[in-house]
């Protein structure tokens, strides 16, 4: 077979279009679903505890929403290439929901400044809650699927992939998202925003986790 045709029936494209479709899909929708449910809280809520309890379950939800599109769609690349279940949609919704939680109670008790749900702890604790929240959504959904792939990758090589590959996605992804919100005036969250953010984050997180996938898939056939 020649490089030109080995390159043609490369499946990097597939594992690419998938995360960029699964996290724009549900980025929208789990944009319009935070926006209905926090869009009453606003200027509600008086305590950091308070503000905690109603947005891990409003994160949750919709992070796990979004998991769950990106799940399905990455689940259909890999079945071709491995013994993936759909056990894997399970652990990819799963750990986005949980991860979802924890970011959502950290911006209870952190982010209220720039939210209005809550106190707050200023900037800095909005900043600290992000990156915490960014964490929490990157290393918990890879360390479930490291448990569907543990027979092609080694769980922690997997789980650091996940956690660094979709960091870069966000840092990619959010100032775009704010910049673009800003001249369309899109409320943020919302359905338009999140799903500009869902296509860029997922299109680097497609680029950044396949080599690992490809290799491991290779290895391990």
């Amino acid at each position: 077979m020649t490089i030109q045709a080995q390159r043609s029936e490369h499946p990097s494209w597939a594992w690419i279009l998938a995360n960029a479709a699964g996290f724009a899909m549900g980025g929208a929708i789990a944009g319009a679903v935070a926006l209905a449910a926090l869009d009453p809280l606003v200027g509600t809520v008086a305590s950091q505890l308070s503000a905690a309890a109603a947005l891990a379950p409003v994160s949750a939800v919709s992070s796990g929403l979004l998991g769950t599109a990106a799940g399905l769609l990455q689940w259909a690349v890999l079945r071709r290439r491995s013994s993936a279940t759909v056990w894997w949609i399970a652990a990819t919704a799963g750990g986005w929901a949980a991860g979802g939680a924890i970011a959502g109670t950290l911006g209870g008790f952190l982010s209220g400044t720039v939210t209005h749900v809550g106190l707050g702890m200023g900037v800095q604790g909005y900043l600290l809650g992000l990156v915490g929240g960014v964490v929490a959504v990157g290393l918990v959904p890879g360390v479930l699927q490291s448990l569907v792939l543990r027979h092609h990758v080694d769980s922690l090589t997997w789980s650091v992939t996940h956690l660094i590959a979709l960091g870069a996605g966000f840092l990619v992804a959010f100032p775009v998202m704010l910049v673009v919100a800003t001249l369309l005036r899109w409320s943020l969250p919302s359905l338009e925003a999140w799903a500009v953010a869902g296509l860029l984050m997922g299109t680097v997180f497609g680029i950044l986790t396949w080599r690992v996938l490809e290799r491991a898939l290779a290895t391990r056939a």
